[in-house]
């Protein structure tokens, strides 16, 4: 690995008085240095493996030394807990990592849910962040990217696995935390693990305003102090420094939640089931906040086409975090076939709705379709025999069209309207027929009953008139 070169005397003195041992080490990139400390130098003895009381390392909480005033800050965890109560808040401890106890590697950037390095694996890390090093790609001799490090727990003491620089500050390079989408809550351990100075925090908004920045200081090398922020603006990106020459910084056990205010459909997406062709179908659909912050005068994107919206009772509205309103999607189908879309409400993040329906051309069912009245004597009436109609497609039907048997076949009853056969999904009704031939012969007929579709469908009858007699 390349060597960083330490120009500050007063910083190497400062090494010393803590460990002779280890004072050359300032020149090293932090993956070097605690190599050498896990190899017998005395940092690997030192720290206590607990987290840190509340409030530990500061007299009181931080204050915001620059930015617009936007931001609230805390230096106890539980506090900012308190507060972000309600909001939907996303933990990371690092601890699925493939960084053994007591061990370190040095990690790809940037790190994050998509990582494939020796620190973590696809998966190992929530989605929602990445951790990089602002100087950009640092390569050893063999084109390693050197510029983050992980150290597993235990590690100079560290009480959990810890990410950060693998170099130190000379004179600013800041540890980089990106947040997609954007948040208004963070908080987490940080550490300067070189000298256990002071570790600055500075938040950035979507257009890379500096939101505020505060100041906190750990306990030492090993032991954190909290930095917890929330923000009446989103949040995009996170800079953790150690201000002080030969300075390192590590973060540890991250939050972060809330986020811009977005609209998010309460029970899922949108189905609107089996529609019949031409036929319009309609469904609630009610929209809630599921961000952090207020959303004022939305103002809805149009509804893919052939969905549209019927009723809105959410353009114009504001809608405070965990509020919601109401609007009906409709939905006309022109031909048969499925219908998929997906829409974002507002803005160009966050869930997308998916929407869905199914057009079908609406089919009568018949059981049986077919009915054989055997021999019957000429001049005589058979024995009715039922048919059962019914519409198992899932959308209305209304034919339009008069029930007309054919002679010598004949309706005897029943209770589907002769007029023309109108059924809800899975509606059923009852045809009675029979059958009475005038003369002897062999007759065949269909009891079409008209499928929107231009199938005809029915029923097909047959019965044989005989001369005379008992059949």
């Amino acid at each position: 690995m390349s060597n960083y070169t330490d120009n500050h005397a007063a910083t190497r003195r400062r090494l010393q008085g803590r460990n002779p041992a280890i004072a050359g080490l300032c020149r090293l990139p932090l993956a070097l240095v605690v190599a050498a400390a896990a190899n017998g130098g005395a940092w690997a003895q030192q720290g206590n493996h607990h987290w840190p009381a509340a409030g530990q390392g500061l007299a009181s909480a931080p204050l915001i030394e620059r930015g617009d005033g936007s931001l609230q800050v805390f230096d106890d965890r539980d506090a900012l807990l308190a507060a972000a109560a309600g909001i939907n808040l996303v933990h990371e401890d690092f601890s699925r990592s493939l960084v053994p106890a007591f061990g370190q590697r040095v990690c790809y950037q940037a790190v994050g849910h998509r990582a494939n390095d020796p620190c973590f694996a696809p998966g190992d890390l929530q989605p929602g962040f990445g951790v990089r090093s602002s100087r950009g790609s640092i390569f050893d001799e063999n084109t390693i990217d050197i510029d983050i490090v992980a150290l597993g727990e235990g590690f100079l003491g560290m009480p959990d696995t810890v990410i950060g620089n693998n170099v130190t500050d000379l004179p600013y390079n800041p540890m980089r935390i990106d947040f997609q989408p954007a948040t208004t809550v963070v908080g987490m351990d940080v550490y300067d693990g070189m000298l256990g100075g002071p570790v600055q925090v500075d938040a950035y908004a979507l257009d890379d305003s500096l939101i505020g920045t505060f100041t906190v200081q750990p306990a030492d090398i090993n032991v954190a102090a909290f930095a917890g922020m929330i923000s009446d603006v989103p949040i995009r990106r996170v800079d953790i420094n150690a201000p002080s020459d030969g300075g390192g910084e590590l973060i540890g056990r991250l939050l972060f939640g809330g986020g811009v205010g977005e609209l998010a459909a309460v029970d899922g997406d949108v189905d609107l089931g089996t529609v019949a062709v031409g036929a319009t179908a309609g469904a609630a659909l009610e929209l809630a906040n599921r961000g952090h912050l207020a959303l004022a005068d939305i103002q809805l994107h149009a509804v893919p086409a052939p969905f549209a919206i019927a009723a809105d009772g959410c353009s114009g509205a504001d809608l405070a975090g965990g509020e919601s309103c109401t609007l009906e999607i409709a939905f006309t189908g022109a031909g048969a076939g499925v219908y998929l879309a997906s829409w974002q409400p507002i803005g160009n993040e966050g869930p997308a709705i998916e929407l869905r329906a199914d057009v079908v051309a609406p089919r009568l069912q018949t059981a049986p379709g077919h009915l054989d009245f055997g021999e019957i004597p000429a001049g005589t009436v058979s024995s009715t025999q039922s048919v059962t109609v019914s519409n198992g497609t899932g959308a209305a039907i209304g034919t339009g069209l008069p029930v007309l048997v054919p002679a010598p076949f004949s309706r005897a009853g029943g209770d589907c309207p002769e007029a023309g056969i109108e059924l809800a999904p899975g509606a059923s009704c009852l045809l009675e027929i029979a059958f009475s031939p005038q003369t002897a012969g062999e007759y065949d007929s269909d009891l079409t009953l008209y499928n929107a579709d231009g199938d005809p469908g029915g029923i097909s009858l047959a019965g044989r008139g005989v001369s005379g007699g008992t059949p």
